[in-house]
């Protein structure tokens, strides 16, 4: 049975508390006023991935100044409208907080009926796709960039120590989903960079390869990877199986047209290093921050300098940043700007009615550079993502002039242990930092 959660559980001491995205299945509806501050009515039901994974919850919806056009809780119930979502049926919460004994949220809108085919609260990757050549591949019938979505189904994992137990891994993910995503466990706590490979069969005259080819072609293609090496060293390799579909065109279009109701993409980009820059110094010294941000400055051309004045940390190249870091002798981990986000997606049928295509997505964490991804024999990779990157920023500015602790001369140190990880209900695989925060008014969703 789901369990019931309360805004004080939640929050342990009633205080205030950001929770983020959510989607429930409904299970009922009040019509009584929510209280002061609030529209009138809550939706009840059981939360479907993300942070507050299979607990039930009451949600009313907050009044604020740009939300006039949300949808209302009678709308919800009221057949003669678009937002019509009936009991067993989803509905996506965004901006969601707790605060004063009860769950509000900033905007709310359907996401399915109850019959719906969902994916709930697993790791994935919406991204556009490439030809052979590089180019951005697009639909013929309305000219859309085509998308793809990766989604990792995390309980079908398997561990595999020895060649044979990866072939046989691989041949099962392969035979369920369709694909595998291989993560290599690293040797040691420091290791930030893990080395990851995506399994996935090719064509050939029209139709799929093999699954048996499709593995012999990926051992060969990894051969210099050294996984017989990583075996005999004691390592093993996990394989999770990994379902690929294709974004509906129209879906893809809204996209393009940077529309939010269907797939936020926002929510799926990583924010590139700037991103993870900016989390890192909202943690330290303010002195040590305008320092820091004043030598980057001092040091870049005028392009990064116009970057930075008009988008903030986020507007800069990865480039940039990491010329800065690297100019100290400081590496920082590449992130690329497509990851994987703790997600619910929903999908709809072609017309043949058997193959499927993603049609809604909602993602409730930050999305993560693909070797960043906790798995079942490396669950705290992302932890070791974000220390890595905040033990830089810190080193650097430490080392700054005229900084309180600073040193003549950087000097690499070894990474601390990565940070103990809050429990799962509280914390589904990142959640920006290991420091919680409230987002920014641009996060939110406006239906």
């Amino acid at each position: 049975m789901p369990q019931e959660a309360t805004s004080a559980s939640m929050t342990g001491n009633g205080q205030s508390r950001f929770i983020g995205n959510l989607v429930l299945r409904v299970e009922a509806y009040g019509n009584d006023g929510s209280g002061d501050g609030n529209y009138p009515g809550t939706v009840r039901g059981q939360v479907m991935g993300g942070l507050l994974n299979g607990r039930t919850v009451s949600v009313a919806v907050r009044k604020t100044p740009t939300n006039q056009r949300v949808p209302r809780i009678a709308d919800l119930q009221d057949e003669s409208k678009l937002s019509f979502t009936g009991v067993g049926g989803y509905v996506a919460l965004e901006g969601v907080r707790s605060e004063g004994g009860i769950l509000t949220a900033q905007w709310l809108n359907r996401m399915g009926n109850a019959d719906a085919e969902i994916r709930s609260g697993m790791p994935m990757q919406i991204a556009p796709a490439y030809d052979r050549d590089g180019n951005t591949r697009r639909f013929k019938v309305n000219g859309a960039t085509v998308h793809n979505a990766q989604i990792l189904h995390i309980e079908g994992s398997a561990t595999a120590t020895d060649l044979k137990a990866l072939k046989a891994a691989l041949g099962s993910a392969l035979e369920s989903q369709g694909a595998a995503f291989v993560a290599l466990t690293p040797g040691d706590t420091h290791t930030v960079q893990r080395k990851t490979f995506l399994a996935v069969p090719g064509w050939r005259n029209g139709e799929r390869v093999a699954v048996g080819e499709t593995i012999e072609n990926f051992l060969a293609r990894h051969k210099d990877e050294s996984i017989d090496g990583h075996f005999k060293s004691g390592q093993s390799i996990d394989v999770i199986p990994m379902e690929i579909l294709r974004l509906g065109s129209r879906v893809c279009e809204s996209i393009d047209a940077g529309a939010k109701y269907a797939v936020p993409m926002q929510k799926f980009l990583t924010g590139g290093l700037g991103a993870r820059i900016a989390s890192s110094l909202r943690r330290i010294d303010p002195a040590q921050v305008e320092r820091f941000e004043t030598a980057f400055l001092a040091r870049s051309h005028d392009n990064a300098k116009e970057a930075f004045a008009s988008l903030g940390w986020k507007g800069v190249w990865n480039s940039d940043i990491s010329r800065f870091f690297t100019d100290a002798g400081i590496e920082l981990p590449p992130v690329p700007r497509f990851g994987y986000a703790i997600s619910t997606a929903f999908l709809r049928p072609y017309a043949d009615g058997e193959s499927r295509y993603l049609a809604k997505a909602r993602a409730f964490t930050s999305a993560l550079p693909r070797s960043a991804v906790p798995t079942p024999s490396d669950p705290e990779a992302h932890m070791r993502h974000y220390s890595h990157i905040f033990e830089a920023v810190t080193q650097l500015a430490e080392s700054l002039p005229d900084s309180p602790r600073a040193t003549p001369a950087i000097e690499k140190r070894p990474m601390p242990p990565a940070a103990t990880p809050e429990p799962a209900a509280e914390n589904a695989f990142g959640n920006d930092s290991p420091n919680r925060y409230s987002p920014e008014p641009d996060d939110l969703l406006d239906f």
